[in-house]
Formats: C-alpha cells, structure tokens, sequence
C-alpha cells in the first residue's frame, strides 16, 4: 500500500478550497470510534440509514483491490463511515475501518483520505493478464517489475491516487457481498472484523450483481502483506480440486508474489 499526501498549504483534495494543512490534514485517519461501539450503532433498529454509498474507480478498470465505503446516519447523531478492502480476484474482504464523521464535510475528508491510497496488488492483477506464468502457477515480480508496471500506470489508471465514485447503496452492497461469496466459494473467509462491518451491508438480505469476479472468472491469488500464503493456497487448491472434472488434468492455481509496499 502506498499512501501519497498534498503538502500542507496546497488546496485540499476535498475540494472546499481551503489549504490541506487547515482541513482533511487535522481529520483522524482512522477512529475515533472502537470496532465494537460502530457494530452496536450499525445494529440499532431500525436500520441506520445510507445516506452515501461509493466504490474507488478501481472497480472498472481491471484491479484487484477496491475500497466500498457506506456512510449510515446513526442514532447518537453525526455519520458513520463503513469501509471494507475487497479483493475481487479471490479473497473477498480484506480488511475493515470505521470512521465517525460529525458533518457531511468531515465526509468529504474520508473519501479525500481514501484516494491518496494506492494498492499495489490492484496493479498486479492488470500485469497477470500478459503475464507467462510457470508451471507451478507463480508468478514472482521483481523490483524492476513493479518500476514498470507503476509507469506503465500513469496517466491511465493514475500513478497514485483511485477516485471515490458514487454509487447507489444497492450496487455497492451486491458487489461487497457478491466478493465475498465468490471468495468462499473457493474456501476463502472475510477478515475476522469484518462481522463488525456486515449489518452496514445487510448480508442476510438477498442482493444482486453484474460486477465479474475473479479473472476471466478463474481466481487469482496477488500475496499481500498481511496474508497466509501458504494457508491461502492450501485452501484455494482443495476447492479447486473438489470443483475439477477427474477426467481432466488438475490446473494448479495462479498467484503472485513479491508485492512492495507496507501493511495494509
């Protein structure tokens, strides 16, 4: 991950027109609400309502990572913004965060946070396209790769920032939920936290969705920094295997190392 910062007195990428050091810049980037505390607020009945919904761009242009964020007004007053990682080329929700937003500027600074980050393994899925593969189903980048494939991607799918496009809540909700489906169909779980995340979603009310997971429908596995490969793939193979024609050879699962970049 790789998150890129205006200098303090360049106009804030909120768009309010006052200079970075004086608005986003002072808004906490994570909290201050506790895991807990957002799932009791996302629990109340009724059902806090949506007042935005977004997915990063990410979602259209062939990356693998995409951040869906969900802002529900919530009954002790202000918003609560919901944000779930979603890998859609296998593992489904990768991480969550909360935020509490006491307007609808502090809202503006949430989604200005967001688009100051970049996922590297977003752009690995756009290089495995036309990528050689070995036998085993790895493909491991070098240093030099990721140079390239980081200039290969500016000025197309921007060199650092994802903008935050608006969405209606019930396209957002079918493409979180329709990962993480996709995702246990290969043996993959959400992030732990993420049953703090999920009444933001309604996952126990039936959805749909025309977003395509996985790539050409086949799951593809980038290693993030965080992650369990060897767990990772145990799993994804035992799916594989199950899900194979015993009359046709076995195709051993593709997946991608040697990511840059810190935690997310």
């Amino acid at each position: 991950m790789i998150r890129t910062r205006p200098a303090a007195y360049t106009f804030c990428p909120c768009g309010s027109g006052k200079k970075y050091k004086f608005c986003c810049r002072k808004f906490p980037r994570r909290g201050p609400v506790s895991f807990s505390e957002a799932h009791r607020l996302l629990s109340a009945l009724p059902s806090p309502p949506v007042v935005a919904s977004f997915l990063t761009e990410a979602y259209e242009k062939d990356m693998g990572l995409v951040m869906a964020t969900v802002v529900r007004a919530v009954p002790d007053g202000g918003f609560l913004a919901v944000e779930a990682l979603v890998d859609r080329l296998l593992l489904g929700v990768k991480d969550v965060n909360f935020r509490m937003a006491a307007s609808p500027a502090d809202i503006k600074c949430i989604l200005a946070d967001i688009e100051m980050i970049t996922f590297m393994e977003g752009y690995a899925g756009r290089v495995a396209k036309e990528a050689t593969f070995a036998p085993d189903g790895t493909l491991d980048l070098s240093s030099e790769d990721w140079e390239k494939i980081y200039e290969d991607s500016s000025g197309d799918v921007g060199d650092v920032t994802m903008k935050a496009i608006p969405l209606d809540y019930e396209e957002v909700r079918g493409f979180v939920l329709g990962a993480i489906d996709f995702a246990r169909s290969y043996g993959q779980e959400p992030h732990a936290e993420w049953k703090f995340a999920s009444p933001a979603f309604e996952p126990d009310r039936s959805y749909s969705t025309n977003f395509e997971y996985g790539q050409e429908g086949k799951p593809l596995y980038i290693q993030g920094p965080n992650d369990d490969p060897g767990k990772i793939l145990a799993s994804l193979e035992r799916a594989l295997r199950e899900k194979a024609d015993p009359l046709t050879p076995f195709e051993a699962p593709k997946f991608i190392l040697s990511l840059p970049g810190s935690a997310h």
